[in-house]
């Protein structure tokens, strides 16, 4: 099951590094969390159970956002991953602030991000300090979002908080309202460049996703397409397809009150088949406090969030 875990995370989480633009219904938006009732701030722990926990992804994280109104004006992520050949101890922050006060005009905002890392190869991970991130070299990050406070360019950096990467990126942004698309290119660390089209419906449901891409270096040799059809029963999101090098994974949500409380995935076939269950509880708000997902019926990770409003 350990060699398991990084292709479920990797096929699940598909869309959650990559969903700068419009929100997709398993995942937060990549660069900050958006939720209901303008919180102040989000706490966030993810903890893999041991048997589960592999070198290639985080044993433990902790992720805190500070926001003012819907911007978040501060990221930080603390990520141990599950090494004995080299205990570390990774440290990434960045920090984003308006150039005037937000609000219902175009909004430029700038900054800066710092990450550190530190190891041990004959103890326990080390500690690393906020003083010791300050003494890294800061680099820049810029920002600006529409009138309706949606992202149309970002350039600086962004963490995978599963794998521990940190990848300059550089992201564009847009929205078709006429033909109900939204158009989004990610550049990632000159390696990649990724151009995503989703089509929502007249109420706004997220209706297909369909990407491309290239690397940047060699011989800029393309990557898999991939495309993922959603299907509503009577308004409510009830299934999803994502196909991959004519590959299925089938995807069944849950919804309660409006909000999804759970979703399955199925991937493979016969005595292939690799059935994954992730469940929410959620606050009055409506913002999800626990995230837990499940391999057969194993316990694989929990996610818990505490929000201050």
């Amino acid at each position: 099951m350990r060699r398991l875990l990084p292709l479920i995370l990797l096929t699940t989480l598909t869309t959650a590094h990559a969903t700068y633009c419009f929100q997709h219904p398993r995942t937060d938006l990549t660069l900050y969390p958006r939720l209901n009732g303008a919180p102040r701030q989000i706490e966030e722990q993810v903890t893999v159970e041991p048997a589960f926990q592999t070198p290639d992804f985080i044993t433990a994280r902790t992720s805190t956002y500070m926001y003012q109104g819907q911007q978040a004006t501060q990221i930080t992520h603390r990520l141990t991953p599950d090494d004995p050949s080299l205990p570390r101890t990774t440290l990434f922050q960045a920090n984003i602030r308006p150039s005037g006060a937000l609000s219902s005009l175009v909004t430029t905002l700038t900054g800066s991000w710092r990450y550190v890392m530190r190891g041990n190869r004959t103890g326990p991970a080390p500690q690393v300090t906020v003083a010791d991130l300050a003494a890294e070299k800061a680099s820049p990050i810029s920002m600006t979002l529409d009138a309706q406070g949606r992202l149309t360019q970002y350039k600086g950096a962004i963490m995978n908080p599963e794998a521990g990467l940190i990848d300059e990126v550089q992201v564009s942004c847009t929205y078709a309202s006429a033909q109900r698309t939204a158009r989004q290119v990610v550049s990632v660390a000159h390696r990649t460049r990724s151009v995503t089209v989703a089509q929502f419906g007249p109420a706004g449901e997220l209706l297909s996703l369909s990407s491309t891409g290239t690397t940047l270096y060699g011989t800029h040799s393309p990557l898999l397409p991939t495309a993922e059809t959603f299907t509503y029963d009577n308004g409510t999101l009830s299934r999803s397809i994502f196909s991959i090098a004519g590959q299925m994974i089938t995807f069944e949500y849950t919804v309660t009150a409006g909000q999804i409380a759970g979703y399955s995935v199925q991937a493979g076939e016969g005595d292939h088949i690799v059935r994954e269950r992730h469940t929410f509880t959620r606050d009055t708000r409506g913002n999800w406090i626990t995230h837990e997902y499940r391999l057969g019926k194993a316990l694989v990770a929990t996610v818990t969030r505490r929000i201050t409003y």
